[in-house]
């Protein structure tokens, strides 16, 4: 292997490291960690995409890195679908939450009244 094909693999090895870190985090529900995480891989990216250009064939003709990144693509796909997934169990949680809110409301309104504090004038018991 060419010292450029060595630090390809190596590169490639990094960035499949953080997609599957990645998935962990999102799926510890640790999502304040995927902005480092995504700035880490897009520095590899741009380190592939120069090193790449130095390849006498590109690195896609190369069957062990061709392999590589379709599982690279596919765990990428896996992360968004998952994340995707996630933003949307959020956005349902808030909506849920939002309607509690107002069925509490709607209650504090119907029950919290002063009228509904004292014993009634007239009442009889």
């Amino acid at each position: 292997m060419l010292p450029e094909e060595k630090l390809y693999s190596d590169l490639l090895e990094k960035f499949e490291h953080l997609i599957d870190e990645e998935a962990t985090v999102i799926n510890g529900d640790e999502l304040d960690k995927l902005p480092n995480i995504e700035s880490q891989k897009d520095r590899i990216v741009e380190d592939l995409v120069d090193l790449g250009k130095r390849f006498k064939k590109s690195p896609l003709e190369i069957a062990d890195f061709n392999d590589r990144l379709d599982r690279i693509f596919e765990k990428q796909k896996s992360n968004l679908d998952l994340i995707k997934y996630t933003v949307d169990s959020y956005a349902d949680r808030r909506d849920k939450l939002n309607m509690d809110k107002r069925k509490f409301k709607a209650l504090q309104g119907a029950y919290m009244q002063e009228k509904y504090t004292k014993v009634p004038k007239g009442y009889q018991a």
